[in-house]
């Protein structure tokens, strides 16, 4: 019986199709899903919460985050946060724990500062804190925690801010990569409401400079009680969630960009290039074993 192929040259065939398919850029059949996108990075910061049940209440919450994509390079942000928020106590004077929790490569240990009633609080960055609302405890988050005295029978304020880069090339979040998306989402947790009794009033806005965002939540068609609007200005477009008196029922909200396909090779990378060579060079080794023969 004759063969198309020797079982030599059957074994080097196969050894080429082999390292072609590892070199090959995988396109998976959901990467252009773009309803609900795999990401490469994941950014959240939440409202405050406390380490315990609570009769307290956070009546009101306003936060804004001034997001500037434009001051370096593609992918690289400078987030300015401003985080203000008011507690009723119904009851006699508390001390507490007060915690805001942020996810790891937030670089706010130089900027965060930490106000009550106006004056300035000493705060340690941990990342074990306990809390009743079970997702907070997800494997990256830290906690900015300092202990306050909750007047009895009326409002407190509480106001966080600081100023933290960030960009999608981050050594802090490869262990996440997805290899499906090159992608950033900045993401607020409007869910630590849900640490407070009654209900709340929150605004959160996102002031994005330079480059707008691919996606953005919204989520009005399914609950009711969310207000959401887009509001354009001459050097910014503000993006605007809020509640009022509400139980607020979405978990977080955020803003999405989509940047090329981590498995997509640039024609001009040099991955072709290189691929070639590779070929070339095993298709000679191949043709001197054949000449001796």
């Amino acid at each position: 019986m004759r063969y198309l192929f020797d079982p030599k040259t059957k074994s080097v065939i196969f050894l080429i199709m082999i390292l072609l398919f590892s070199l090959v850029p995988m396109k998976l059949g959901y990467s252009n899903i773009q309803a609900n996108p795999l990401i490469l990075m994941e950014e959240a910061i939440g409202g405050i919460l406390t380490d315990t049940e609570t009769s307290l209440q956070m009546i009101e919450a306003s936060v804004l985050m001034n997001i500037n994509e434009s001051f370096k390079e593609e992918g690289d942000f400078m987030i300015f946060f401003d985080g203000n928020y008011t507690i009723y106590n119904p009851e006699e004077t508390q001390k507490v724990t007060i915690a805001a929790p942020f996810y790891s490569y937030y670089d706010i240990e130089k900027t965060l500062r930490i106000e009550i009633e106006g004056i300035e609080k000493k705060f340690e960055i941990t990342q074990l804190f306990p809390n009743k609302y079970e997702p907070l405890s997800m494997y990256g988050r830290k906690y900015a925690i300092c202990d306050a005295n909750i007047t009895g029978y009326s409002n407190t304020s509480i106001r966080y801010t600081f100023d933290s880069e960030i960009n999608r090339f981050s050594s802090s979040v490869k262990s996440i990569n997805t290899n499906i998306y090159d992608a950033i989402m900045i993401i607020y947790d409007v869910g630590t409401a849900k640490a407070w009794d009654g209900v709340t009033t929150e605004s959160v806005e996102f002031r994005i400079y330079g480059e707008q965002p691919t996606y953005f939540y919204n989520n009005t068609d399914i609950h009711d009680n969310l207000k959401f609007s887009v509001t354009n200005f001459t050097d910014s477009i503000s993006y605007v969630w809020s509640w009022e008196e509400t139980v607020i029922e979405d978990p977080w909200v955020f803003v999405e960009y989509i940047y090329e396909s981590l498995w997509t090779p640039h024609p001009t990378s040099g991955y072709y290039f290189i691929t070639t060579i590779i070929v070339l060079v095993i298709l000679t080794i191949y043709a001197k074993f054949r000449i001796k023969d």
